[in-house]
């Protein structure tokens, strides 16, 4: 097991949380809800809007610092790769929601997001338990994720 430590490496963690959060929080300026969205039928569990922005900001700052994790650990790594999929792969849920407008196909951007990040838990789990560990708030922001855009899918059929 490698140990990964702040003391030299820090701007580089800088640079990753910098980069996902900055990318997401554009994409999520470029991308607002609006009012198609506003329209349709949600769940009576889905959370107010702040709550997804904060729950997302978390997932991105997260993700940033199991990406800066794995890149110290082995740049190169398959596992490196799955992360970099997993973090552009989560850039594609807000507009394929808000932008393009189908809920179907932004519960498949997102089911697939929840699948990716169970498998890298399970892989980083046999060499750096704590990306593992930050992946688990990820893992549960996603599943709720899936149950709210599955539910908006479920509740406006065509219209979704």
């Amino acid at each position: 097991m490698t140990a990964v430590t702040l003391n030299r490496h820090w701007p580089l963690l800088v640079f990753f949380i910098l980069a996902v959060t900055g990318i997401g929080l554009v994409i999520g300026f470029i991308a607002p809800t609006g009012d198609w969205f506003e329209a349709l039928a949600k769940p009576r569990f889905m959370a107010p809007e702040w709550f997804h922005r904060g729950a997302w900001l978390i997932v991105y700052v997260l993700l940033a610092i199991v990406g800066w994790r794995l890149w110290l650990i082995d740049s190169a790594a398959g596992a490196t790769r799955l992360w970099a999929t997993i973090v552009i792969l989560s850039w594609w849920f807000t507009p394929a929601l808000f932008l393009m407008r189908s809920p179907p196909i932004a519960l498949a951007v997102v089911a697939s997001l929840g699948l990716l990040m169970l498998a890298l838990a399970c892989l980083t789990w046999r060499f750096d338990r704590i990306s593992s560990l930050l992946l688990l708030p990820c893992i549960a922001a996603v599943l709720y994720a899936v149950g709210v855009t599955a539910a908006i899918v479920m509740l406006n059929g065509a219209a979704a």
